[in-house]
């Protein structure tokens, strides 16, 4: 544990000697994973063991990530502001309260599927129970795949939250900015009626990737953070654990000692992944006979073309772990091995600073590029699974490429409201 210790401070002291903003990719990626690795150590330890093995192979990620930063800050003054006009954008409000609404359509797609109507949100009871059982049923082995229908709806919910943090920097009117903030209603709704608390997680991170690459784009830097934004930060996080409590006490519903039993889950959900990877990674990394080759990364489209099989929940539990989420990057060494993983990973945090400092730098819209930054970011901060497990975030970002695409090249006359 001490050299883990070691090993984070001799991180922060890189950041520090390379000026790497706290807001720039590296700084985002890196800050993450320590306040997760710092968080396991400090509320897990007692109960469960870590082997360290699997916390030096992130954190050497980290550190792949600051030299990749300092390497690019030759080239870019994170600090410069563009002053020079830039494409102009005009989002298109009709389609993107379209999308909310579609999202909106999956949440009663899903009361209908369970048999559930409107009502049920004015009762605590009945949604109580209607939580625990869509849990109870969505980890049973006679739990039914989502129709097709199911998926397209679904996919709203996720194409919304980040199509509106693009759009919030363009919006005029306080209607524009509900309409952007009101992308969280299938989200919240969701996790209200199934307890499930992935959309949420989701939505946080896909409204904020949106607005940081509109941010960046429009401003020709990254977000500055003040002390009010520091402070508006962390009121929204204890408004998110707010949230995340809630789905709890819908889930598991009345139990003795519930408020320990909560907060033992929290602690489990918000930094278990960390010791499931190092309990895996010790045991398995090293031993893996046969590779997927992309398989495990990209299990959406390998399982629907029968090259793999995805069970429900994706992974097990194994002995001495706390949960069976064992981040993103248990598929990748599955697939590609930990050496050669680490290779990729270098390789991508070079593509997107490679894109990161165009967008900053240059007055071209670049949609393709702002899409497909906006996927590896995504993937990079997603610590939960592979993202592409899901075919959801798939179809999301390529409807969002689509609506940056309308919103710099194509004239709508409905565009806004």
């Amino acid at each position: 544990m001490a050299f883990i210790i070691i090993f984070i401070i001799v991180l922060i002291f890189f950041i520090r000697i390379f000026n790497i903003k706290l807001l720039e990719p590296a700084g985002i990626y890196t800050f993450l994973w320590i306040f997760f690795i710092i968080g396991s150590l400090l509320f897990l330890k007692s109960e469960y063991v870590f082997l360290y093995y699997g916390i030096n192979w992130i954190l050497i990620t980290c550190f792949m990530s600051i030299i990749i930063a300092a390497i690019f800050k030759s080239r870019l003054s994170i600090n410069n502001v563009i002053t020079s006009t830039r494409h102009y954008v005009a989002i298109p409000w009709k389609l993107l309260a379209l999308f909310i609404v579609l999202g909106l359509c999956s949440v009663g797609y899903t009361m209908i599927k369970m048999g559930a109507n409107l009502s049920i949100f004015s009762d605590f009871t009945s949604l109580q129970t209607t939580a625990h059982m869509s849990a109870v049923n969505r980890y049973s082995e006679t739990n039914e795949s989502v129709s097709f229908i199911g998926q397209i709806l679904g996919s709203f919910v996720y194409i919304a939250p980040i199509c509106s943090g693009y759009s919030y920097l363009y919006a005029k009117s306080n209607y524009e900015k509900l309409l952007c903030l009101g992308s969280i209603l299938p989200s919240l709704l969701s996790m209200l009626l199934t307890s499930a608390k992935l959309s949420l997680i989701a939505f946080v991170l896909l409204f904020f990737i949106g607005f940081y690459i509109s941010y960046i784009y429009k401003n020709g830097k990254i977000p500055n953070l003040k002390f009010r934004t520091v402070l508006a930060i962390l009121a929204l996080i204890c408004v998110f654990y707010g949230l995340i409590y809630l789905s709890f006490v819908l889930r598991i519903g009345k139990e003795n000692n519930l408020l320990k039993i909560i907060l033992d889950k929290l602690m489990i959900y918000t930094f278990g992944h960390v010791q499931g990877f190092d309990i895996w990674f010790t045991d398995n990394a090293l031993k893996i006979e046969k590779y997927g080759i992309w398989k495990n990364t990209f299990l959406s489209i390998s399982s629907k073309l029968g090259l793999a099989e995805r069970n429900q929940g994706v992974y097990l539990f194994i002995p001495g772990v706390c949960t069976n989420v064992y981040t993103q990057f248990r598929g990748l060494i599955e697939d590609l091995g930990p050496f050669f993983s680490l290779i990729i990973l270098f390789l991508m945090f070079i593509f997107v600073y490679s894109i990161f400092s165009k967008l900053v730098l240059t007055k071209k819209c670049y949609v393709l590029k702002q899409t497909i930054l906006a996927a590896c970011l995504f993937w990079l901060f997603y610590f939960i699974i592979s993202a592409w497990t899901y075919t959801t975030y798939i179809l999301t970002f390529l409807v969002f490429g689509v609506f940056l695409y309308i919103s710099f090249y194509i004239n709508f006359v409905w565009r806004r409201i």
